[in-house]
C-alpha cells in the first residue's frame, strides 16, 4: 500500500482560502462535506461549483456589481465634499460596505445534489421541538442536513446527532470547522427570527449509484466516532479507515458474532504486538487508533462467521500495522538485508517457553497463505511469496515449537511481524 491516498471530508486548505473571498461559497462546501460523507469519494469542489448551474451568472454579476459599488462610492465621495454632515456621509458609507452579496440558495444546492444521485429535500420547520426531534431523526438515519443559519445567510451541515448536540462542520467558525455544537446552541443558531422557522436541506442517495457508494462508504452516525472528527488528521484517518472496513468486509456475509466484540477481545494483544515488532510507535495514538476502529465496527454493524475470524484478526492487525509504520515515518524497503536476519531472535520472542498446544509448523503450515497474500494485499510493494518465505525461515528457526493455549494471540503477533518484514525488505 506504501502511502495512503488521502482525501478530505472538505474542500483543501486552498479552496478555503477561495472561500473566504466568496462568502457565497459556505454552501457548496457543506454539499461537498455531505457527499464525502455519504461515500461520493470521486466528487471535486469545483464540480459542485459547475453542476450547481448558476456559478458562472452569479460570478459575473457580482462582478458587475463590484464594479457598480465602486462607481457609486466614487461619486458619493465628490458629493461628500459639498455636506457638511459628516455623520451622515460615514453612514452612506458603510451601508454600501455592508450591502449583502447573496449565496447558492436551496434551489441551486439541490440541483447540484440531483446530478450526483443525491435527493436534497427541503424542510420547514415551526418550534424548536420539532426541529430538535427531526435533527435525532435525521442523525439517527444517517441523513446529512444543510442547515440554513444566521437568518438565511449563511449554510453548515449537521450529521450525527446525540442528546447533548449535533456535529457541525461550519466553514467559518474555524480553519477546519469541526466541532460538537449543543443542542441549545444549535437551535439558537439556526432560528430564522425573520421567517420565523427552521429551515434545512435534507439529503438521501436514491440513485443506485449514490446507494450503493454510501452502503459502502458512508460514516456511521455514531456518537464515539464523531466526537473523534475535531481535526483534520482525525477526519483523514476516519475516512479511510473507512475505506479499508469496506474493503476488508467486501466479501463477508453479514452474520456470525458481532465484529467489535471480537476485535475488542483481542485489542490489546493487536496493540502490544505492533508496539512490540515496529519502533517508535506512540502507543496512545495506536490505541486510540484501535478504538477508532471499534468504534465503527460498532457503528456499521459488521458481523464475522466463524470462518473469516481468522482473516479478519490479519486484516484489522496489518491494517493498524500499515497506519503504524506511516506514522512513524518508516519508508519502505528502507533496511538491510542483513538487518533482517533476525528470525532466531524473533522466534524465540515470539514463541517463549510455550509448552502446549498444537505443533508450530503444522499450525502455520495452514495459515500461511493466509497471513502472506493478506499482507501483500494490504502492502502494495509486498507479494504473497515474499510473506511466505519470511513466515518460513521464522517457523523454521523456531524448531519444535508449540502454539500455546492461545492461537488467536499468536497469530496476530506474527502477522505484525511478517508485516514489519515485508514493509522494510529492500
Amino acid at each position: 500500500m506504501g502511502q495512503k491516498e488521502q482525501y478530505t471530508l472538505y474542500a483543501k486548505q486552498s479552496d478555503f482560502e477561495w472561500m473566504r473571498r466568496r462568502p457565497w461559497a459556505c454552501g457548496p462546501t457543506a454539499l461537498y462535506t455531505a457527499l464525502k460523507l455519504l461515500g461520493r469519494r470521486e466528487v471535486t469542489f469545483d464540480q459542485i461549483l459547475r453542476l450547481a448551474g448558476t456559478f458562472q451568472a452569479r460570478e459575473e454579476a457580482r462582478n458587475l456589481l463590484d464594479e457598480v459599488r465602486a462607481e457609486v462610492r466614487r461619486k458619493v465621495r465628490r458629493l461628500a465634499k459639498r455636506s457638511v454632515d459628516a455623520k451622515r456621509r460615514a453612514e452612506v458609507l458603510a451601508e454600501l460596505d455592508d450591502e449583502p452579496r447573496g449565496g447558492l440558495g436551496p434551489d441551486d444546492l439541490a440541483r447540484a445534489a440531483k446530478r450526483l444521485g443525491v435527493q436534497a429535500t427541503s424542510r420547514r420547520l415551526k418550534g424548536r421541538q420539532p426541529a430538535s426531534e427531526a435533527l435525532r431523526r435525521w442523525g439517527a438515519a444517517g441523513r446529512p442536513a444543510i442547515l440554513a443559519v444566521r437568518n438565511g445567510g449563511h449554510w453548515v451541515l449537521a450529521y450525527g446527532t446525540n442528546p447533548r448536540g449535533a456535529w457541525v462542520m461550519d466553514p467559518y467558525v474555524r480553519r477546519e470547522g469541526f466541532g460538537w455544537r449543543t443542542r441549545k446552541d444549535l437551535l439558537d443558531y439556526w432560528y430564522d427570527d425573520q421567517d420565523r422557522e427552521f429551515f434545512a436541506l435534507v439529503l438521501k442517495p436514491v440513485s443506485a449509484r449514490a446507494r450503493a457508494l454510501a452502503d459502502r462508504y458512508a460514516l456511521p452516525p455514531s456518537d464515539a466516532l464523531f466526537e473523534r472528527i475535531d481535526n483534520r488528521q482525525a477526519q483523514c484517518e476516519a475516512v479511510e479507515l473507512r475505506q479499508s472496513l469496506a474493503e476488508m468486509f467486501d466479501d463477508v456475509p453479514r452474520r456470525g458474532p458481532p465484529a467489535h466484540r471480537l476485535f475488542d477481545s483481542h485489542l490489546n494483544a493487536i496493540t502490544r504486538a505492533i508496539l512490540a515488532w515496529i519502533e517508535d510507535v506512540d502507543e496512545d495514538w495506536l490505541r486510540d487508533q484501535a478504538r477508532l476502529m471499534r468504534d465503527f465496527l460498532r457503528g456499521l454493524r459488521y458481523r464475522v462467521p466463524a470462518r473469516f475470524q481468522e482473516r479478519f484478526l490479519v486484516d484489522a492487525t496489518v491494517t493498524l500495522a500499515v497506519d503504524a509504520l506511516i506514522a512513524v515515518g518508516a519508508e519502505v524497503g528502507s533496511a538491510d538485508e542483513d538487518e533482517l536476519l533476525t528470525y532466531g531472535q524473533d522466534a524465540d520472542a515470539l514463541f517463549g517457553r510455550k509448552r502446549d498446544g498444537p505443533w508450530a509448523r503444522s499450525w502455520f503450515r495452514r495459515r500461511a497463505d493466509l497471513i502472506a497474500e493478506r499482507v501483500a494485499h494490504w502492502i502494495e510493494c509486498a507479494t504473497p511469496g515474499e510473506g511466505r518465505r519470511h513466515l518460513r525461515a521464522l517457523v523454521g528457526a523456531a524448531g519444535p515449537r508449540r502454539v500455546g493455549q492461545d492461537p488467536f494471540r499468536l497469530l496476530v503477533e506474527t502477522t505484525a511481524l511478517v508485516t514489519a518484514y515485508c514493509w522494510y525488505s529492500p
